[in-house]
């Protein structure tokens, strides 16, 4: 811990995670405001069609063959080994592939969208609308392909702070058209426009920054190599495996329930799946911006540091997953209710499904960007690989016999027979973590805490029966706060842990 790249709150990662944070808050507003101005406008089956198209157009995302990831990592390795001459080759490489593939995918949209309206069941009065749409989405993943080379560039330098502030801008650009269109009258096709208009404004960002930067490689088309294509190709196809099972395991849900149940039955599906997995990256943040660290740490064999950041960082992770359990627990239904109305709320069986969920997503994504920043990703690909085939197996059996959550239901049990247990082993081995140090500090002690809240909480609601719900909610959020998060502050935090956040307290307010 002496070395201050330990302290995942100085420098750059500390602005890094902060501009990380006011990204996600902004993101979950926009989802909160935006959610039911679409469901007014839409109308259900078209917000349902939008979240099966999200779903679908995930998947042309995926073209990028995981070279997306591979831009990032090798950016932050080769600039720690200063091999800036071999990482501009590689760069090049990879702006060069990214646009012919770009070009592929816009053609592709406008050939199947035909189908895909067919596919999800569109009702008559949203065909037209809903091809444009889906073309609409097509561009915009051209567009962010394209893009996400200088993007992973800036990420590999760890200019995170500046790559969530250009994803501010985004986001800003993307509710303000979403409504201005939605008021328009121009239904499904306003949304997408919305959201390529937002990624075109993103790209030419970075293109500015790039043009600005002083970074020492350089990207031009003429250093395109095919040797370095093939260098950096198993690792990219490992990424894109792992990108492919993440979109099966995280974005298949809506299709499936679309093409058995209709679009009407994807709408509060997809609303609380939504509320969810946008609440889990207040733990990925972390990970996420850490990455390139853990790559140049990784190169540098700094292992010490190595293991100190990864052990903290899913420490952090569990304990925030830990949270959005129990709001998910506690106060789910409500929250729903009073937010997009009893119509589109889950019941409690799924709602518990996504709570569990959120525990295993968060708690293990540190191992997984872990193990993606230091190039040793094989067996974690094997592992996603057969969780995402029982994932897809699993949801078309259950929901033929048990309706809607048991889509949920088959992602958690996939979750459980696999990557649950198979992760921490990898990540341990590779680093030469002790598995039980692991478990013990960065899981078992976080999410433990997790049953005495619930008592708490059951206990207050049996002594002080609640005048109506926001009165529930208020006490939850009080239990929360005032419950486990004192307890994952004594309980879970070693003392130099607590000393170096009572560092980041004070620095913030000094802020």
């Amino acid at each position: 811990m002496k070395n201050d790249n330990s302290n995942i709150y100085k420098s750059t990662i500390f602005r890094g995670i902060s501009l990380n944070y006011l990204h996600l808050l902004l993101t979950g507003a926009s989802l909160i405001v935006l959610t039911p101005i679409m469901l007014e406008y839409l109308g259900k089956s078209g917000y349902g069609l939008w979240s099966a198209f999200i779903g679908v157009i995930g998947y042309f995302g995926l073209l990028n063959f995981g070279f997306q990831t591979a831009t990032a990592k090798y950016t932050a390795e080769y600039s720690a080994l200063k091999n800036f001459d071999h990482l501009s080759k590689i760069i090049s490489t990879i702006l060069v592939l990214f646009i012919f593939i770009s070009l592929i995918i816009s053609l592709f949209t406008v050939g199947f969208s035909s189908y895909v309206v067919s596919l999800l069941n569109a009702p008559p009065d949203l065909v037209w609308q809903g091809k444009i749409a889906f073309i609409l989405l097509g561009l915009a993943v051209a567009v962010r392909i394209s893009g996400s080379v200088v993007g992973n560039v800036i990420y590999g330098h760890e200019r995170v702070a500046l790559l969530k502030g250009f994803g501010i801008i985004q986001i800003a650009s993307n509710f303000t058209l979403t409504i201005i269109f939605l008021m328009t009258g121009l239904g499904l096709i306003g949304v997408g426009l919305a959201f390529l208009t937002s990624l075109i404004i993103l790209t030419f960002l970075y293109v500015i920054h790039l043009n600005r930067a002083n970074y020492i490689e350089k990207i031009n088309p003429k250093l395109y190599s095919y040797t370095t294509l093939k260098e950096i190709a198993p690792y990219s196809l490992r990424s894109f495996i792992l990108n492919l099972t993440s979109r099966i395991l995280y974005q298949t849900d809506n299709i499936v329930i679309a093409i058995f149940k209709g679009p009407a039955s994807v709408s509060s599906y997809a609303v609380a799946y939504n509320l969810m997995f946008n609440m889990t990256y207040l733990a990925s943040v972390i990970s996420e911006t850490i990455f390139p660290r853990f790559s140049s740490l990784y190169a540098l064999q700094d292992r010490n540091t190595l293991r100190s950041i990864f052990l903290e960082t899913t420490k952090l992770s569990a304990g925030i997953g830990s949270i959005i359990a129990l709001f998910l627990l506690l106060e789910g239904t409500h929250f729903l209710n009073l937010w997009v109305g009893e119509s589109n709320t889950v019941d409690n069986v799924t709602l518990t499904m996504f709570a569990l969920m959120s525990i295993i997503h968060t708690a293990f994504t540190p191992a997984g960007l872990m193990l993606q920043g230091i190039g040793e990703n094989k067996g974690f690909t094997i592992s996603e690989s057969i969780n995402a085939i029982l994932n897809i197996i699993l949801s078309i059996i259950l929901i033929m016999n048990y309706g809607v959550w048991g889509v949920a239901a088959a992602t958690l049990i996939s979750h459980i027979i696999t990557s649950t247990w198979v992760v921490p082993l990898l990540a341990s081995k590779h680093i030469g973590l002790p598995i039980t140090e692991y478990i013990a500090q960065g899981i078992a002690k976080p999410t433990l805490l997790i049953l005495p809240t619930l008592l708490t909480r059951q206990l207050l609601n049996t002594i002080l029966p609640m005048a109506n719900i926001f009165a529930e909610i208020a006490v939850s959020f009080c239990t929360i706060a005032f419950i486990y998060v004192p307890l994952f502050y004594i309980f879970a935090l070693t003392n130099q842990e607590r000393i170096k956040y009572k560092e980041y307290v004070s620095t913030l307010i000094k802020k």
